[in-house]
């Protein structure tokens, strides 16, 4: 069993309010910690990483984690919101948060999925959501925990 006392949490934690988007929509975000701000970036991820978005000096906010958590969210407000260009190409990409200048350990992340407007690839893409989820310990247990 994984003694979740023992893993280091980032300086902020957060989740997006949707797993899929599409060109247009307004992702919103939504961050737990004790900094007073802390910076964002925006990257998709695939063979290339490219920064698509950033924001600095976003307000930091102590969000409490509901002890069920782990099976019904955290249920925080929205911290910041950005909105998904409409040159951004479908794929994954990954939201980095942490205090300014910070590297490894202090950096959280979320990530979610731009969806073409008008499908017309013969490829899909599939993300592990359930995966993803099964390792989720906000709130004490994951689905390996208990």
């Amino acid at each position: 069993m994984i003694d979740l006392s023992t893993i280091r949490r980032p300086a902020v934690e957060g989740y997006c309010g949707r797993r899929s988007y599409v060109p247009g929509d307004t992702v919103t975000v939504s961050c737990s910690t004790r900094l007073d701000e802390f910076d964002v970036e925006v990257a998709r991820v695939g063979a290339t990483r490219e920064i698509v978005w950033t924001g600095r000096g976003v307000a930091g906010t102590d969000q409490p984690t509901p002890n069920d958590a782990s099976t019904h969210g955290c249920g925080w407000d929205t911290t910041f919101e950005f909105e998904v260009g409409h040159e951004w190409q479908s794929g994954v990409y990954l939201v980095t948060f942490g205090p300014t200048g910070a590297t490894g350990m202090e950096l959280g992340d979320a990530m979610f999925v731009v969806r073409p407007a008008r499908p017309t690839a013969d490829a899909l893409l599939v993300v592990s959501t359930n995966t993803y989820n099964a390792y989720n310990a906000y709130g004490g247990d994951c689905l390996y925990t208990g």
